[in-house]
């Protein structure tokens, strides 16, 4: 099977409905001049475009699902007639599409309870990372490079959205510091949310505890992971998708503090990578925190734990391989 990478013109800056058209008559055309085996798409927000042209091709169509968009617009602060749209546009996409792929047993749930999909015409197929590009680095180093006075690192790293629980890990962070004076926070990337974080951490009088990076590159994210002593993933329920953030985490061998949603917990669980918390519990933030703080053997066999399940696992290849199976599956 040969996979062909269709660009189209950059025209998002006259708008989405006009870039989704141009995307559509080029794909088209190209499918025409080498008809496709099948069309595998990643969902966007409005797009119904590609049903027309897998149906004009007469092959198959797959859509990737890698986070629920109703909630994703309400908690960015879409109207009513947004969030209509988007479901109207969502419930058409699962109807339509001959195989729907999930990144997690929790996102796949969702649209089976939402928009009645069958489960038959739903597989998972979990995201991963590039273990040569996120790979783990000199812990000293890498504090040096950020800027970091020696100690011990808790650090987030992620787009700053409402379903990031960052506000637990402030309510958590005077207790630490209680048992653990010297240890620092990062945050780093960028959203909607960090200048409210920030707000907060000022009202806290943790200012001089935090630091907040803004947006980074993305060649740069192994060298802040690897200044972290424990990596936090912790997310409230509006989290559907699987977090990203922890297989970085994972490839950078570092232990994480994370949420025991599904998906989640069976990740921190199946590989021992990490301590699982309930949602919005400071408490047991505080004490997961305070036991991998005190316990360097710990630390160090799971974030061994973690590089391993990247390399064996969690990674691009392995994903490409089950895409590729469902695929030939779906044509056969």
């Amino acid at each position: 099977m040969a996979i062909h990478v269709v660009r189209p013109p950059d025209l998002r800056i006259v708008g989405w409905v006009a870039y989704y058209l141009m995307s559509a008559i080029v794909l088209l055309g190209v499918g025409l001049r080498r008809p496709p085996d099948l069309i595998y798409f990643r969902e966007t927000a409005y797009n119904l475009m590609p049903i027309p042209v897998a149906r004009m091709l007469r092959c198959p169509l797959i859509i990737e699902i890698n986070g629920f968009l109703l909630d994703e617009m309400r908690l960015v602060g879409a109207g009513v007639f947004e969030r209509w749209l988007i479901r109207v546009t969502q419930q058409i996409t699962c109807d339509e599409a001959d195989l729907v792929v999930a990144v997690s047993s929790r996102l796949r749930d969702l649209m089976i309870e939402t928009f009645g999909l069958p489960r038959t015409r739903i597989t998972i197929v979990p995201n991963g990372v590039d273990p040569e590009r996120a790979r783990p680095e000199e812990t000293a180093t890498s504090r040096e490079r950020l800027g970091l006075a020696p100690g011990p690192v808790i650090g987030f790293l992620g787009s700053c959205y409402p379903y990031h629980d960052i506000d637990t890990l402030i309510s958590a962070a005077l207790s630490i510091l209680a048992h653990r004076p010297d240890v620092r926070f990062v945050v780093g990337g960028d959203g909607p949310m960090r200048e409210t974080w920030m707000r907060r951490v000022t009202q806290e009088g943790l200012e001089d505890r935090f630091l907040f990076t803004g947006r980074i590159p993305y060649a740069d994210v192994p060298t802040y992971i690897s200044a972290f002593t424990i990596g936090i993933a912790v997310f409230t329920q509006e989290a559907k998708g699987l977090g990203m953030k922890l297989f970085d985490y994972m490839a950078c061998g570092r232990p994480m503090i994370a949420t025991d949603l599904p998906g989640d917990v069976d990740i921190v669980r199946k590989w021992q990578v990490g301590i699982l918390i309930a949602e919005g519990d400071a408490a047991a933030l505080t004490c997961a925190a305070v036991r991998l703080l005190d316990d360097p053997v710990m630390c160090e066999t799971m974030g061994r734990n973690a590089r391993h399940a990247v390399v064996e696992y969690f990674n691009w290849r392995r994903a490409a391989q089950d895409i590729v199976h469902v695929a030939h599956e779906t044509i056969a």
